[in-house]
């Protein structure tokens, strides 16, 4: 039985990559484009670039990265921790940085994920069929085929799924020190896994306190407010402060010079905008594939409860914990969007597919049969791409584009940060090609209006708008030329040689 156990895992492995394969393969297809020949469409993915290609050059950026005058400590990842570029920066150093790097790691790593989750487990073929469809619906296909690193959240939420389950049905103590080495790193990558300590320290607390109800409670509030603390300092330090309204709660150290009755006010009004928004965006006619994203992951939310109250097992809590806290959080702290709530939902449903049996199994193949066929209909039928191909007719452009940028060179020696940074106004849109084509080392900085102060930056500033007069009246003082691009209107100024 066992030999055959393992025989269906492999063979579930060996479906999975190959789903996965064929998907990646299949988004990447766009008019007999692959893959390979994607270049970043988002300003995020500029970002991730830019920094990937900073860390390979000088271990990290020069130049700050921010908004509006705002800066971390050392660079800048958005909405994730200073490690989120690990595996990015190792799969570069191997074979080099192109514009395609990204998706492809993401490709490695879902991978990878995969087979350990079904090793790790053995769990059975139609168990790993299951896992499969689920993996590929929608909004977390869309994302992984990206440049995009949410990729990788993706690949520690599968991984701590695995571990969970095997910590709920293997007592041995060793199985929750690899669980909380993973949470650890994963945290650092992104600081909303921080809620996987919640039943690390309830499974941690059964040894512990045994039956002794209010010791376990205690030992489970304490340990995992002392991980959320430390946690989120560390990334309150490792990124640009960019918030409004929550800026107290990314930045502990900021916090307690808020007032506390300010600072509930904002909780409540960040958590009503954000858990609103997405519900707003999924009834718009032009983003159905967000729209079923975010039914996967009320759905996962209303199974998992109802999993909660199918028995008093602890381990029967931990997928609604999952689910249901990555909403709450991530609707505070975040905009509460489909990418920000699906990794910690996906463990959930992941976990749910591993305790299911006879019909709810059936069942479960059902639904994410389902979801799988929305993710080719979605592409067939309505079409959503966003995707940009490197190709001879913008080939020129790029090319142009990087030998101006090649122009500004970084100081090693800089007396700070602000030298290396290259300050960018937005007006119509984030001007893309100028991040990815800014040197190595390079930080950035976002601007809605000119700091009064231009000498502390490089002597190089970009604007974007679709007419170059509207912009002028904004530049008085400054020195700018006007370069005609698609019909948009670049204005860069460039200081005196004393300035610089």
């Amino acid at each position: 039985m066992g030999k055959k156990r393992i025989i269906h895992s492999v063979m579930g492995v060996v479906i999975v990559q190959i789903l996965i394969i064929s998907v990646f393969l299949w988004f990447g297809v766009e008019g007999r484009q692959t893959i390979f020949t994607q270049i970043p469409a988002w300003n995020d993915e500029d970002f991730y670039f830019n920094q990937i290609k900073s860390i390979l050059a000088f271990g990290q950026p020069l130049g700050y990265y921010g908004y509006d005058g705002s800066h971390a400590l050392i660079g800048h990842f958005g909405f994730h921790g200073f490690m989120i570029l690990w595996p990015y920066v190792l799969v570069s150093a191997i074979g080099g940085l192109h514009f395609y790097t990204i998706a492809v790691t993401n490709l490695l790593l879902l991978c990878a994920a995969e087979i350990m989750f079904v090793l790790l487990l053995k769990i059975s073929l139609k168990q790993a069929v299951i896992v499969t469809l689920l993996l590929n619906s929608p909004l977390l296909t869309f994302y992984a085929t990206t440049e995009m690193v949410e990729a990788e959240n993706y690949f520690w939420a599968i991984i701590l799924a695995a571990l969970l389950v095997r910590s709920v049905r293997d007592s041995a103590k060793i199985n929750l020190v690899y669980l909380a080495v993973v949470i650890s790193l994963a945290s650092l990558c992104k600081p909303t896994f921080v809620i996987f300590f919640v039943p690390f320290w309830m499974l941690l607390g059964k040894y512990i306190a045994m039956n002794e109800k209010w010791k376990y409670l205690s030992i489970v509030l304490i340990g995992t407010g002392l991980c959320v603390v430390i946690f989120y300092y560390i990334f309150s330090i490792c990124r640009a402060d960019y918030f409004e309204g929550t800026t107290q709660l990314a930045k502990y150290h900021v916090a307690f010079d808020e007032s506390f009755l300010n600072g509930i006010f904002n909780i409540l009004r960040s958590f009503a905008i954000n858990l609103s928004d997405p519900i707003r965006t999924s009834i718009a006619g032009s983003v159905w594939w967000y729209f079923w994203g975010n039914i996967y992951v009320v759905l996962i939310c209303v199974l998992s409860l109802l999993y909660f109250f199918s028995r008093k097992d602890i381990s029967r809590w931990i997928p609604a914990i999952l689910s249901i806290g990555t909403v709450g959080g991530t609707s505070i702290l975040y905009a509460g969007n489909g990418r920000t709530f699906y990794p910690a939902t996906v463990a959930a449903a992941l976990m749910l597919i591993t305790g299911a049996k006879g019909k709810t199994l059936k069942a479960a193949l059902t639904v994410s049969g389902f979801f799988f066929a929305m993710t080719f209909m979605i592409k067939g039928i309505w079409g959503y791409d966003s995707r940009i191909y490197f190709e001879a007719k913008n080939e020129n452009r790029y090319e142009s584009i990087e030998r101006y940028m090649s122009s500004l060179k970084i100081n090693v020696d800089a007396k700070t940060p602000w030298q290396n940074t290259l300050a960018i106004m937005i007006d119509a849109y984030p001007p893309t090609e100028y991040e990815r084509s800014s040197p190595a080392g390079t930080g950035i900085n976002y601007y809605r209006t000119l700091p009064r102060d231009k000498s502390q930056f490089k002597p190089s500033w970009v604007l974007l708008s679709k007419n170059a007069e509207d912009c002028k009246d904004r530049l008085t003082g400054w020195k700018y030329s006007v370069i005609k691009d698609d019909g948009t209107a670049i204005l860069m100024y460039k200081g005196d040689e004393e300035e610089r």
